[in-house]
């Protein structure tokens, strides 16, 4: 499943060519947040990829309900990462069951670390890149949260398609932190990135898997102290449009 060429920009409609886990839709616009920002449209075509869902919270069980019908979602995809009990299902044999979820956690722009919760993502599987091929993507992230609980987005490149190992390219989108520390040309307007061009450049080839991940988190001064089921029940979103391949 390569990047669809025919619906590189989603002009089908649907994730044909896609592999979407979680809450993700395909829309012809967007309100971010702050209801005095405008309506985002698409880069391209009608339609653009909405990877989880603001509009839908957590249940205390972590299934989300839509906020408005109060109807249940599916449930989002586990981004959550203890490297303790990482440890300890590793000193048990079991370390393949948890190193997938390794990715979702880093140092953040306050020095401290941001740990995953949950979300979704969006996935090209047996993409294949001749020496001097390059992808092309658009994105945009939009925040419905506020710090400590510092929502993220990631793309991320696995070579050979091996989800279980660590990514070879992991490329820090943006994320709550970031937006909220963006000069802002009018009062309450930093809750969106613009749209902004993804480039995934490896030089000498490349097969394997690529994913764009939108992720709930919380920045945490050590990875163990104070998670707060708060960092669940708002999820923000990333944007995807236009992909191409030259």
């Amino acid at each position: 499943m390569p990047i669809p060429t025919d619906n590189d920009f989603f002009q089908r409609g649907d994730f044909s060519g896609f592999i979407a886990t979680g809450r993700c839709r395909i829309v012809e616009r967007f309100q971010p947040k702050n209801a005095a920002d405008p309506v985002i449209g698409p880069v391209r075509g009608k339609h653009f990829a909405v990877i989880d869902d603001p509009y839908g919270i957590d249940l205390t069980d972590g299934h989300r309900i839509d906020l408005h019908t109060g109807q249940p979602l599916p449930r989002p995809s586990d981004h959550d990462y203890d490297p303790v009990q990482a440890a300890q299902d590793a000193a048990a044999g079991l370390g393949s069951a948890v190193t997938e979820r390794i990715d979702h956690e880093y140092v953040d722009g306050n020095n401290r670390i941001t740990v995953g919760a949950d979300g979704a993502w969006l996935e090209c599987v047996d993409v294949e890149f001749a020496p001097g091929q390059r992808l092309w993507y658009h994105w945009r992230f939009c925040r419905f949260d506020s710090m400590p609980f510092n929502d993220f987005a990631m793309f991320l490149a696995y070579p050979d398609g091996d989800t279980n190992i660590a990514a070879s390219h992991i490329e820090m989108l943006c994320d709550v932190l970031t937006l909220e520390s963006s000069p802002s040309p009018r009062v309450g307007s930093n809750w969106s990135s613009p749209w902004t061009v993804g480039l995934f450049d490896p030089s000498g080839g490349f097969k394997g898997t690529l994913r764009w991940m939108s992720s709930n988190g919380q920045s945490l001064t050590g990875v163990h102290k104070n998670r707060s089921a708060l960092r669940f029940h708002r999820p923000s979103a990333l944007l995807l449009d236009n992909f191409s391949i030259e």
